[in-house]
């Protein structure tokens, strides 16, 4: 309403002077950099987390996309998280955020043990060893309980597939430094016979199974026979 109409002429006028308003808008917006300095607070729930960072990405320019989201999120998370989730591939930021929920379920009831100790360090060293030989005191990283199947899940993938509830994943890149939960010896028929684990210890397909089992859309009885 303040604009000289005596210097606006063209519509390249008009531009340029909107541009000139607004650019601090563009000048102070934060970058991926800002986004990878973001950490979980004490007392924030990792939902409540992932819910201020995506936010937070909605103002980096240019725009991050959904597959880069995922990943300048890991990036983010403490080593336990980072551990858990990496082996997961989750599809989406959506995915990430509910296999996170689940580990911190599983922390809270006692399923799993969230080590605070910093990788590398001393401690964490002595803390690993304790675990290998089965120190009363700690217990190793494991799954959050699921509902229990009436069979393998090898057993019940192929039947997946075939009626096309679920679809296989990308293979797992193997990392240079592995995490202390990857197998070389194992295959995942579910990542398209990655090393990393076997079925029976997929969690990404274990999610997947525990949220049709969720839904009432998976009674095992119509599947086929064998189940």
């Amino acid at each position: 309403m303040n604009l000289n109409c005596a210097e606006i002429r063209t519509f390249n006028d008009l531009r340029e002077a909107f541009v000139q308003q607004y650019q601090f808008n563009v000048d102070m917006a934060p970058d991926r950099s800002d986004l990878q300095a973001m950490t979980q607070k004490d007392n924030e729930t990792f939902r409540e987390y992932a819910q201020r960072w995506r936010n937070f990405a909605t103002q980096v320019i240019p725009h991050v996309e959904e597959k880069e989201m995922t990943k300048l999120f890991l990036k983010t998370l403490s080593q336990f998280y980072y551990e858990m989730i990496v082996g997961s591939v989750p599809r989406d930021f959506s995915e990430m955020v509910n296999i996170g929920m689940r580990l911190e379920e599983g922390v809270r009831e006692g399923r799993l043990i969230k080590e605070s100790v910093p990788a590398g360090s001393p401690e964490r060293k002595d803390h690993e060893v304790s675990m290998v030989k089965g120190h009363p005191q700690h217990q190793a990283h494991k799954a959050p309980q699921n509902d229990l199947i009436p069979m393998k899940y090898a057993e019940l993938l192929p039947t997946l597939l075939r009626e096309n509830i679920v679809q296989t994943r990308p293979p797992l890149s193997i990392p240079k430094k592995l995490p202390t939960h990857w197998r070389l010896d194992r295959f995942c028929a579910f990542h398209q016979g990655a090393q990393c684990h076997d079925v029976e210890n997929c969690f990404s397909l274990k999610i997947e199974v525990q949220k049709l089992i969720d839904a009432d859309v998976m009674p095992f009885k119509n599947l086929n026979p064998s189940v």
